[in-house]
């Protein structure tokens, strides 16, 4: 699983993500120690519930501008094969995804600066049972930027009650010069750049609408997320979507109601988070809940912060 993937000359200065040398590397890695997969060989998979021996499924999340203009001519000049998912409000609603409004957050300003600003943000009756008491003046202080960063993605992600989230994100968003139009432009692929993505045979799937916490959501606000998402990117691709990938991930992120959603939806496969290989009976009994690592678990999947100098 793959996020932000660019050289990095331009990048904000507390902004992580994966130098794109790095992931010339990592696709090094892969091809040198077994293979990675084509299309042909996951569908097969998918059909037959047998895993294809040292086959690597390459996926991105979210919908970048960094997966068109990056990752589609290094995969395209290998001749390789890759699942993107998209989260559809950037393009039905010209909008910046909550999660996104804190990557963008944290990448300008820093981990201790935004974590400073959710103490004038928060107030104890926003955050779910549990967490009140860690609103106590002190949330920021002593903590490294890293930790800082993390605390401010659990508070963000998590913590707060999930009528809050929004209002919290675009406080910080907008503290630290967020602009809505100017962002959704650099940060995703556009509807044009999609097509191009899949034209060159590349795989798209759904990604939810906003990218929220599915299991969280009534069965209602799951329809709207699941199906509504599905339908979205079929519209803007003019082809069925036949994939999805669950925002977070791992078994938190998702419930039955989910699984019965995208079965109803005709999604012959689903990724999770979950660290570990595909195995036959992933394939075989929960193709809607397939594992999958995180790029940093294997060699050259370091991310890095700020610009690349030189």
């Amino acid at each position: 699983m793959y996020h932000y993937v660019q050289p990095g000359r331009s990048a904000p200065p507390h902004f992580r993500y994966l130098p794109l040398d790095s992931f010339r590397r990592q696709l090094d890695h892969f091809q040198s120690n077994g293979h990675i997969a084509s299309q042909a060989e996951l569908e097969h998979a998918l059909a037959t519930g047998r895993p294809e021996p040292g086959a690597v499924v390459l996926t991105f999340d979210d919908g970048l501008r960094d997966h068109h203009d990056y990752v589609l001519p290094e995969l395209r000049a290998r001749g390789l094969w890759a699942l993107f998912y998209v989260a559809t409000l950037p393009h039905t609603d010209g909008h910046v995804l909550d999660v996104h409004k804190v990557h963008l957050a944290l990448g300008r300003r820093g981990g201790r600066r935004v974590l400073e600003e959710l103490e004038n943000v928060i107030r104890p009756e926003m955050l779910e049972p549990g967490y009140v008491a860690q609103l106590s003046g002190a949330i920021y202080r002593g903590h490294v930027e890293d930790e800082a960063t993390a605390l401010v993605k659990r508070w963000l992600n998590y913590y707060l009650k999930l009528q809050h989230r929004s209002f919290a994100c675009e406080e910080v968003f907008r503290r630290s010069g967020g602009d809505a139009a100017r962002d959704v432009e650099q940060h995703y692929a556009s509807g044009p750049q999609l097509r191009a993505m899949r034209a060159a045979g590349l795989g798209i799937g759904a990604h939810s609408i906003s990218h929220p916490l599915l299991s969280q959501l009534s069965d209602a606000e799951q329809e709207r997320e699941v199906l509504g998402s599905i339908h979205a990117l079929g519209e803007l691709l003019g082809e069925p979507v036949t994939s999805f990938c669950f925002p977070y991930g791992g078994e938190h992120s998702f419930n039955a109601h989910t699984l019965a959603l995208l079965q109803r939806a005709g999604i012959r496969c689903c990724f999770s988070l979950e660290p570990r290989d595909i195995s036959a009976a992933d394939l075989q009994d929960r193709p809607l809940a397939l594992p999958r690592y995180d790029c940093n678990q294997f060699p050259h999947g370091t991310s890095r912060v700020g610009p690349e100098r030189g």
